[in-house]
């Protein structure tokens, strides 16, 4: 039977992170895997395709959202859960904290981090937008600075430098 997973993001820098590091670990469950940024839609277009997903019973699809400013987990995936509400399911909601561009950096080594122009990061849990943009070399755009990043990414390194990253490993099994 022919499976499909949706990943949904916010935004483009999500979907590259997505296509990148995530798509790959659902390889060998999933014939096709493709990104849906859902920040530019709205609650009803989202709802509607949340909706087909649902109608294929081969299809799976996992949301992402940044925590940003809610408190705490619960908060964001309460929230996510009112916008879409009645389609979207809790076990399918993917915080990242604080935000995708913690994600990026929690796969770089000591190694990669100085090859790029940046100091030893140990802990990517409180990495912002705003933070990761001011890292970034005044070589680089901010575009080929994340994709040099996503061509030295490592998910045992990314595992260990940021929570929600090896947490969300562990939910959907992709750790080894």
């Amino acid at each position: 039977m022919y499976k499909q997973l949706w990943l949904m993001v916010e935004g483009v820098d999500d979907a590259r992170f997505c296509e990148k590091v995530v798509a790959p670990l659902f390889s060998n469950q999933y014939d096709k895997i493709q990104c849906w940024p859902y920040a530019n839609k709205t609650c009803k277009e989202t709802v509607n395709f949340l909706k087909s997903i649902k109608s294929v019973p081969s299809w799976d699809y996992i949301l992402f959202g940044d925590i940003n400013h809610s408190p705490c987990v619960t908060a964001k995936k309460t929230k996510l859960l009112e916008s879409f509400n009645p389609h979207l399911l809790e076990s399918t909601i993917m915080i990242v904290i604080k935000e995708i561009e913690g994600w990026f950096l929690a796969g770089l080594d000591s190694a990669n981090l100085k090859k790029l122009g940046l100091k030893p990061i140990t802990d990517t849990n409180d990495i912002t937008k705003e933070d990761f943009n001011r890292l970034i070399p005044s070589k680089y755009d901010r575009t080929d600075f994340m994709l040099d990043v996503l061509e030295k990414f490592d998910i045992k390194i990314a595992e260990k430098k940021n929570d929600s990253f090896a947490y969300f490993t562990q939910k959907f099994e992709l750790s080894n």
